[in-house]
């Protein structure tokens, strides 16, 4: 039986969705599967041997157009492979659109020069997370056409097909420039952060926190500089005692509670109330 190994990152639940779908459908296929958290791989929770899986795949979600950076160095302490051995890439995004074609590029590099052989990437969309929560209706909709989206990949990755998104240039260097300048000023996104009167630490933003950004000091909440602004801290707060001085607008009022917005009543199929994302239609057709 084939081999395969799921790594992913997942700062409030889409990716992680993704990934048990991803799952399902190559079980579906006939592999065996393991599925593992890059975060418990960099915090040496959990050991890795590449050498005794057949395909690789890696999900996470989109963050400054480019690779988070629990992401970035989970891949960077990955070991190279002397096969080729096979990659796939999926992520999750607030929206499937060109100017999210490019975020996988540097991920890409950097299994490359390890000697991986990427064969698919994708995109995918459930939600988001920043600044604007799409309808539960509309995200009901996202994630049955994500599911379908997900069984038509992991079919095509059986066939041995390959996928990339591809743009113009331009495009491509204008992104490149915005993901790389995001990548450094989203690791002081903390410092922006302000614990207000509610807070009891608890100490649950610490010992969540993917990139161990966060401690507890003297009974007061402290952000590092090494944030991958997943967000996971501020949503899952049982107080909402986390905001950001500056860039208080990122933060959906009430919260961002993915499986909660699933499994609320109503059918899949009626009508948005909410403002609808301009790549909507096309991605649930």
């Amino acid at each position: 039986m084939k081999k395969l190994l799921v790594l992913y990152f997942s700062g409030t639940g889409n990716t992680e969705i993704a990934a048990k779908h991803v799952i399902q459908s190559f079980t579906d296929l006939g592999w065996e599967i393991e599925l593992i958290r890059m975060e418990d791989v960099n915090q040496k929770r959990v050991q890795l041997d590449i050498n005794q899986y057949d395909l690789i795949g890696l999900g996470s979600q989109v963050i400054g157009y480019g690779i988070p950076g629990v992401v970035r160095s989970f891949a960077r302490a990955l070991p190279a492979t002397s096969d080729g051995r096979k990659v796939f890439i999926f992520r999750t995004a607030g929206g499937v659109v060109s100017s999210n074609y490019n975020v996988s590029k540097e991920l890409i590099r950097i299994l490359k020069s390890k000697h991986y052989d990427v064969c698919y990437e994708e995109l995918f969309s459930i939600g988001s997370n920043w600044i604007m929560k799409y309808d539960d209706v509309i995200m009901k909709q996202l994630y049955m056409a994500t599911i379908r989206k997900i069984s038509q990949m992991c079919e095509a990755i059986e066939r041995v097909e390959r996928h990339f998104y591809q743009t113009g240039i331009a495009l491509r260097i204008k992104m490149g420039v915005i993901a790389a300048f995001s990548s450094k000023i989203l690791l002081l996104l903390g410092k922006d952060a302000v614990i207000d009167k509610s807070c009891t630490s608890c100490g649950l933003c610490a010992r969540q926190c993917p990139a161990e950004n966060i401690s507890i000091e003297k009974g007061k909440v402290k952000f590092h500089t090494s944030c991958s602004a997943c967000l996971r801290c501020v949503y899952s707060c049982p107080n909402h005692a986390i905001n950001f001085r500056l860039l208080h607008y990122v933060i959906i009022p009430g919260g961002y509670d993915v499986k909660k917005s699933l499994s609320t009543n109503g059918n899949s199929d009626e009508k948005p109330n909410g403002k609808i994302p301009p790549f909507f239609q096309e991605y649930v057709k």
